[in-house]
C-alpha cells in the first residue's frame, strides 16, 4: 500500500480514537471493520490524490461520516485538548491540501486557455510576433550549441 494512502487512512482512524473515549466494544469492532474495508479499498491505489478522489465519491466515505457521527453522539470527548487540536489541525491541513489540488486541477484548463489566447494576441501584432519568432529561433540555436548553458553560468 502506498505510504501516503496509508497515512491518510490512519489520520481518519486516529481522528476518531484521539477525539473520543470509546469504551463500547461493539462500537470499537464496528470502527475496526469499517477501517479494514477502507484499507482494502486503498491497497491498490497509487497515490493520495487518487485515493482521496475515489474515497470521497465512494459509499465508504458516507459510512465513515455516519460512524463518526455515531461515535460523537455516544462517546465522551477526550479531555486532552492539545491532542485534539493536533488531530483537528492534521485533518484540516489534509482537507485544505486536497481542496487546493482539486481547485488547481479544475482551473488548469481555463488558465491554459487564457494564457494561449493572450499569447496568440501578442503574436498577431506584426513586429512583436516576428521578434518572438526570432527569439525562439535564437534560443533554440543556443540550446543546440551549448551556448545557453554558458550564458546561465555567467
Amino acid at each position: 500500500m502506498n505510504e501516503m494512502v496509508k497515512n491518510s487512512i490512519d489520520a481518519r482512524k486516529n481522528a476518531i480514537y484521539n477525539t473520543y473515549e470509546i469504551t463500547d466494544d461493539k462500537l470499537k469492532k464496528e470502527i475496526d471493520e469499517l477501517f479494514d474495508r477502507i484499507y482494502e479499498f486503498g491497497k491498490d491505489i497509487k497515490d493520495q490524490s487518487e485515493f482521496e478522489t475515489k474515497f470521497n465519491s465512494s459509499e465508504l466515505n458516507q459510512e465513515y461520516i455516519n460512524l463518526f457521527t455515531k461515535v460523537a453522539q455516544s462517546s465522551p470527548m477526550v479531555q486532552d485538548l492539545k491532542n485534539q487540536n493536533n488531530v483537528v489541525s492534521d485533518v484540516g491541513n489534509m482537507v485544505l491540501d486536497e481542496a487546493e489540488m482539486e481547485l488547481d486541477s479544475l482551473t488548469h484548463p481555463m488558465r491554459h486557455q487564457a494564457y494561449q489566447a493572450a499569447n496568440d494576441k501578442i503574436r498577431d501584432i506584426p513586429v512583436v510576433g516576428d521578434l518572438l519568432t526570432v527569439k525562439q529561433h535564437v534560443d533554440l540555436a543556443k540550446s543546440l550549441t551549448g551556448q545557453y548553458n554558458k550564458d546561465e553560468e555567467e
